[in-house]
């Protein structure tokens, strides 16, 4: 009944094929591990994939035989981890749809019905392949380059319940929790966190932000909860309200003053004619950025917009090139003003002026990690891995230092998946300017001395010992 796998079955092994839907799925397998065998390290060539992919979407079975049957190999796997019949092991399932991921084969069907069966998994040992298969079909690896978080799949997973998922398991099995289990799925999120700020992931995760936030909510009321499950809950709350207001369940906020921060809904929103990027929350605020910052930024900003289209890039592109723009400012200004006192307590204990530093926001990662460089560090970094943005990045700096102003760094994951010279996955980065006037103080040097009048004779002590002062900021962040 199967003359396409008995073929592809000629060319790299012999095994039997029987009517029974089960014994279909599992001597595949052979075939897998055949192909497999020829690869170098795991890398498949085109023509390994090209056989691959012939098997994951040939026709399994007819309707006719199983009304549940999938219509393709792959979509027939996903149903036979949900069937509570089946004579196939989990594991072996788990194997051959691994190998499946490698030759970019996977559809929505396959991800989502993975993820369906992750969520609702009463089997610990279960629980690794379940996060390992669906890492593997959502952060895909390409011959020559690290592993890159793909937004379109990442999205479908988000939609189907990824994040629930992935927080059930560690509730669920949080007694038998080992450390591999724990790093796999802090992989995974991790990967959903360097995508979050991409435009399906981040509308996926819009969808799902309400009912992953009740969870978690139920998840607070348990104050049993080990450490390690606690790490898990708190990436996952990071990730679901990074890109939000600046309020913990503000889910209206779309954009952001450019001059006083506020976080504005879409009928507060007022934009820069002339280059559409500036957003403010008033006429007054706008005409205040004009004739301080933004009239020299302006041009550069427009330019920017010109250069996304003159890369050939369509207005699919472009929307996602904007609504990435738009989430990474978000959230760049909520881990700025989050973690202020943080921040300027990392310029008290580093003995410098805090308008001599530049701030680095992370957002790959989850919580977003934050950074203090001296300029010449971050300008000389900058010079060496991206000359061409360097001229552009020292000139804002150096207003801002002379205005009293801050500068924030903020990187994220390239918006069309770029890789460096050495394979690794490229990040964007995008500066914001926070002006001192803002603060209770009215300036950041006098913001920074009251806090140093302010501190304790003991804070000396963290001011020489590093691994105090880390575990004392770690300790001020997680409160």
């Amino acid at each position: 009944d199967r003359p396409d796998i008995m073929k592809e079955s000629k060319s790299h092994g012999t095994f039997v094929i029987t009517d029974n839907f089960s014994k279909i799925a599992f001597s595949a397998g052979y075939v897998v591990q055949e192909i497999v065998d020829v690869g170098e390290n795991g890398v498949f060539n085109k023509e390994e994939k090209k056989h691959l992919d012939f098997l994951a979407r040939t026709p399994t079975i007819s309707k006719a035989y199983s009304p549940d049957a999938g219509t393709t190999f792959a979509v027939g796997l996903t149903q036979l981890l949900k069937s509570k019949t089946s004579s196939v092991k989990k594991t072996h399932i788990f194997w051959i749809m691994n190998m499946l991921s490698f030759a970019d084969c996977v559809d929505r069907s396959v991800i989502e019905g993975v993820v369906e069966f992750g969520t609702d998994i009463a089997m610990y040992e279960d629980a690794e392949p379940v996060i390992d298969t669906v890492y593997n079909m959502v952060i895909p690896s390409t011959p020559g380059n690290a592993p890159i978080p793909n937004d379109s799949r990442f999205a479908i997973a988000i939609n189907a319940g990824l994040l629930e998922m992935c927080l059930k398991i560690v509730l669920r099995f949080e007694g038998y929790l080992d450390d591999d289990l724990v790093n796999h799925v802090t992989m995974l999120l991790h990967g959903a966190s360097a995508v979050a700020m991409l435009k399906k992931s981040s509308e996926a995760i819009a969808k799902r932000r309400s009912l992953v936030l009740r969870m978690l909510q139920l998840s607070d009321q348990n104050a049993q909860i080990n450490d390690k499950c606690q790490e898990i809950i708190r990436t996952i709350r990071s990730i679901v309200q990074t890109n939000t207001g600046s309020e913990a369940y503000d889910l209206n906020a779309k954009a952001i003053c450019r001059l006083c921060y506020k976080f504005l809904e879409n009928d507060a929103i007022k934009r820069c004619s002339r280059c559409k990027r500036a957003t403010y929350c008033s006429r007054e605020c706008q005409l205040d950025d004009w004739h301080g910052e933004h009239k020299r930024d302006c041009k550069h900003m427009s330019k920017q917009g010109d250069q996304v289209k003159m890369a050939g890039h369509g207005k699919r592109d472009i929307k996602k090139a904007e609504q990435h723009e738009k989430n990474v400012s978000m959230a760049g200004a909520k881990a700025f003003s989050q973690n202020i006192h943080t921040i300027m307590l990392r310029a008290i204990f580093q003995e410098c002026n805090i308008l001599d530093c530049v701030v680095v926001v992370d957002l790959c990662q989850a919580p977003p990690s934050i950074e203090l460089k001296l300029v010449a560090d971050f300008l000389s970094d900058l010079r060496m891995n991206s000359a061409e943005n360097y001229s552009h990045t020292k000139r804002v700096v150096d207003r801002n230092r002379s205005n009293g102003s801050i500068t924030c760094a903020c990187h994220s994951l390239g918006v069309y998946g770029e890789t460096d010279a050495s394979g690794i996955p490229a990040t964007a980065v995008l500066l914001k300017t926070f002006p001192g006037v803002s603060t209770p103080c009215g300036s950041w040097t006098a913001y920074q001395e009251q806090m140093e009048k302010d501190m304790p004779e003991d804070f000396d002590v963290y001011k020489v010992d590093p691994q105090l002062r880390e575990e004392f900021l770690d300790e001020l962040n997680a409160a």
